[in-house]
């Protein structure tokens, strides 16, 4: 989710806040929770839900295998009990820069130690896949969560001892120039740290390699993840990677930071400055907001919408976002979406498929398009 206001050519990628504005005449601000559009690097997003972040509580086998704590409001990070993990999805940058001049990570302190500090390295791709979990503040087995972050890509993990998760043989990301890189990215002195309040880590090394690796990096594909007793382990979920910072504290202290689950003005941002390729708008990338089902964009399902498909399948009718009509999300338009919806108003039958009731991004790879729905805005 995101606001993006562009003047000039370099790109700041931010996750977390709802106001974008301007830092400089070569600055575009990304913010979760409004509209990213950008002329000039052909991005068309109604909202940006890239970012995924959590915490492991330890490094024992049962952190390493499922819990993490996802939904929480806040990450924790120290030395040894606390880990976390922080993730963009920059897949929307993917050849549409030619230089990368800097990136900063910018967090909002919750409440921190007044000892140590807080490093910030670059996750191993060797590691297992890894995605965001809902859970905050316990395990949730036979809840009917359908919710794991750990993925066992590698050996393949089972409760309650599940197999190592990370690259190093290990049930936690605890070794560095294995699970993680050895070199560090950047640092902040946790003293210097206030509550309710932003700091900044600029991020060191090879910056173009980063980011290039992180907009190209490929999700790994699979059914949903399951505490309960049907969950075998073995699927990934869907659309995890296992690209990321790694926040790791040093000589003691924990320091509490705002997750992407946090108060909008306080989750966290990545700021990237960058010049633009030539053929940056050549391919656009758009994510348009919608609700399923609701096909004449009125605010509401209703019969209506099946007369709107029946017209644009048999009449004359025209559509602005085809992904609106496509009521069981095959990627077709057909007879069968009129009468998935109708079933549903009249019978109580299956809903359609999501974003359904509420709106959404349909971000099934198919033929059917969606420029403009109103109903979202």
């Amino acid at each position: 989710m995101a606001v993006l206001v562009r003047k000039g050519s370099v790109f700041r990628a931010a996750v977390g806040g709802l106001l974008a504005t301007v830092v400089s005449a070569e600055t575009i601000t990304l913010k979760q929770g409004a509209p990213l559009i950008s002329e000039e690097l052909g991005i068309r997003l109604s909202s940006y839900d890239g970012t995924q972040d959590a915490y492991v509580r330890s490094g024992n086998a049962f952190a390493g295998g499922a819990s993490n704590f996802g939904g929480a409001p806040t990450l924790g990070i120290n030395q040894s009990s606390r880990i976390s993990l922080l993730r963009f999805d920059l897949s929307c940058l993917r050849d549409r820069f030619d230089e990368i001049h800097s990136v900063t990570l910018r967090l909002w302190t919750q409440q921190a130690d007044a000892a140590g500090t807080l490093d910030v390295y670059r996750l191993a791709p060797e590691n297992s896949a890894w995605r965001e979990g809902r859970n905050d503040g316990g395990t949730c087995l036979g809840c009917n969560q359908h919710i794991v972050t750990w993925m066992h890509l590698a050996d393949f993990g089972g409760f309650p001892q599940p197999s190592p998760t990370w690259a190093s043989g290990t049930p936690g990301p605890e070794t560095a120039g294995i699970d993680y890189d050895e070199a560090l990215l950047g640092i902040f002195d946790n003293e210097d740290a206030v509550a309710d309040q932003p700091f900044e880590i600029d991020i060191d090394g090879d910056l173009l390699e980063l980011i290039t690796r992180w907009s190209t990096a490929a999700p790994v594909g699979g059914g949903q993840g399951h505490w309960t007793p049907d969950w075998n382990w073995r699927q990934p979920a869907p659309t995890t990677a296992n690209e990321g910072f790694l926040l790791r504290g040093f000589e003691g202290g924990t320091h509490w930071v705002y997750s992407s689950e946090g108060p909008p003005e306080f989750r966290p941002e990545l700021i990237i400055d960058l010049e633009p390729s030539a053929g940056a708008t050549e391919i656009p990338c758009e994510h348009v907001e919608l609700v399923r089902g609701d096909a004449n964009d009125d605010g509401a399902v209703d019969v209506s919408d099946a007369v709107s498909i029946l017209l644009l399948l048999f009449g004359d009718g025209q559509s602005t976002c085809d992904d609106a009509y496509d009521c069981d999300d095959d990627g077709f338009i057909a007879v069968t979406d009129p009468i998935v919806l109708l079933e549903h108003v009249f019978q109580g039958g299956p809903r359609p498929s999501p974003p359904y009731p509420g709106c959404g991004v349909d971000f099934r790879e198919d033929q059917l398009r969606c420029d403009e729905y109103s109903s979202c805005g």
